[in-house]
This record gives structure tokens, sequence and C-alpha cells, in this order.
């Protein structure tokens, strides 16, 4: 069997996903075959294929990933059997070569002999081709394809909701001394308070995670599933993260909320990102509100702090909003 592979990918840096991708095939014993522009064909040892796949994938979002295989069985017999044929033709030409005695007849042998050895050369050629079509997969790996994608379903109706992640991997908020909260939570362990405008909230860790606290105002008609949907499309299609878990989170007063975790390459860098978010209608002291508490940083560093972090989601308090 001979396979094809072709992926198309949305990524931060198509640059450096290609030169990346380029690495992991070399590592795994395989060659660029061509690169034109941020699209490559790379040829994969069959036997490393599956793992060059899911590395190169990781590089960013999979937006198109088409996989094929083509039989050569009849094609590889036959190529083998007419190159025996003719390597048998060649031998019986050269013994009669040696013991031609007339100019004519010699002549004659040498340009069927000739005529035999490039039929031949050919033959060895195009074995060689098949025989490395089924030893390597050739992948093509489309960066930042132009092919138009869909037109999404509904628009983007606030500006903050095309923001969510875009933070990860730039620099962390600057302090400007002010530490008030939009609702009241808990800080995890070695995280500080460096800044807020009474809407929005930030505090850092020393290695580079960020922890958000925002409180949004609603629009007429939203609901926790409208809002959900949002968020998830926002993520994936705008902002080039890959959706890993999506949970119903109840904190300590009974508040329904819904938790997203996600996770994103930027060039060579792994980031994480989490999103809980709770949603009012009108209440006593509530207008339609969202809030929304953010967290994200470097994959080892998140995963280090992660357990914290999701320990103090639990202490969010909203009565007084709610």
């Amino acid at each position: 069997m001979a396979f094809t592979a072709a992926l198309q990918m949305s990524v931060d840096d198509a640059e450096a996903a290609l030169k990346m991708a380029q690495e992991i095939n070399s590592r795994a014993g395989g060659y660029t075959q061509e690169v034109d522009n941020f699209q490559t064909t790379l040829k994969v040892p069959l036997g490393k294929a599956e793992e060059v796949l899911e590395k190169i994938e990781k590089l960013g979002t999979v937006t198109s990933r088409r996989i094929s295989g083509e039989d050569l069985t009849d094609q590889l017999v036959d190529l083998d059997v007419r190159l025996k044929n003719m390597e048998t033709l060649r031998a019986r030409l050269t013994a009669l070569l040696a013991e031609s005695k007339k100019v004519e007849d010699t002549l004659k042998i040498e340009q069927e002999l000739n005529r035999v050895t490039t039929d031949l050369e050919r033959l060895q050629a195009q074995l060689k081709n098949a025989n490395n079509r089924v030893a390597y997969v050739d992948m093509t790996v489309s960066f930042n394809a132009s092919d138009p994608q869909p037109a999404p379903r509904i628009s983007f109706p606030v500006p903050w909701i095309a923001r969510l992640g875009s933070s990860a991997g730039k620099a962390v908020p600057t302090a400007n001394g002010c530490d008030r909260q939009p609702f009241e939570m808990e800080l995890p362990p070695d995280f500080v308070a460096v800044s807020s405008d009474g809407v929005e909230f930030n505090a850092v860790s020393a290695d580079d995670c960020v922890l958000r606290l925002t409180r949004r105002d609603d629009l007429k008609g939203g609901s926790p599933a409208f809002w959900g949907e949002l968020i998830k499309r926002s993520l994936s299609e705008l902002n080039n993260y890959t959706i890993t878990g999506r949970e119903t989170f109840i904190n300590h007063e009974g508040i329904r909320g819904e938790l997203f975790t996600a996770d994103r390459n930027i060039g060579r860098s792994s980031f994480r990102y989490q999103l809980l978010f709770f949603h009012f209608g009108k209440g006593f002291l509530t207008d339609n509100e969202l809030y929304l508490v953010e967290f994200w940083g470097p994959a080892d560093a998140f995963d280090l702090h992660a357990k914290q972090v999701k320990e103090v989601y639990d202490t969010v308090d909203l009565s007084i909003w709610h």
C-alpha cells in the first residue's frame, strides 16, 4: 500500500510551524520533498507516520485532514516479472555478442543490447520509485491555508468574546496597584494581585500564569447555552485552541457554571487555557450579567498550578450579586 496524507492547519506562526514540522519528520528518519510558501510535502517513513502525524497536528488547529491508500501489489509484481525477463534477455544478448563472428551480426546484437539495457534501467527506476512509495508516506501539510473557510453561522456580537484566550503567550498584565475584584474569589497560593479597573482583575504567578476575573453585561435574550456556544467557537475558530474539556461546575453556593479547558501552540511553545463562567438573568441586585474566571499560562506552569486554581474556583462568591 502507498499512503498519502493531506493536512490543512491554522497556526499563529506559519513559518515556525513549517520548520517544526520538517524537524519532526527529520528526527523520525524522513526528509522534505518540497516547500511552497507555507506548504510542505514530507516523505515520512511508514513505521513512523502515525507518530509524526500526531506531533504535527499538535502544532495548531487542524482544519482539514485526509488520508488515502493505493494498492501497488499488482504493479510491483508486474515490474518484478518484467525486470527478471529483461535481465535474462540481456544476459542472452551479452552471450551472443561474445560469440558473434560477423560484423553485421555484432552491430545488430549491440543495437538490441543497448535497447534492452535502456528498458532495463527504466524498469529499475520504476521499481525503485514504487518501493519508495510503499516505504514512505507522502504527507502534505499546509499552514494557514488560503482556502476560504465556511462563514460562521452567527457573528460575534461583542468584542470581548473574540478576545477570549488571545492573551496566551503575551506579556503578563502590568501592575497598577489596584486589587479591587469585580466579584469575590480567593487567590490560589503563589499568585499576587497586580491590576484592576473594577470590571477586570488580574493576578499573576512568578512563572507567567495569569488569573483574570471579569464581570460583563449580558445581552437581551442571552442564556448559558448561547454564551457557551459562542465561547466554544471563539476559542476554536478565532483563537486556534483545541478544546480538551467542557464540564458543568457548581460552586459552594450551589450556583451552576460551565468550565472550558483548551490547548494552543504558539511556535514551539504550548499553552493551556481555562475559562469558568456563570450567567445570571435579571435579579434583585443584578441586571443580566456574566461572571468569568480565566486561567492560562505555559503548559508546564499551568499544570503545576492547575489543582490549586481549580480548588479556589469553589470560593467564587456571587451571593451579593445574585
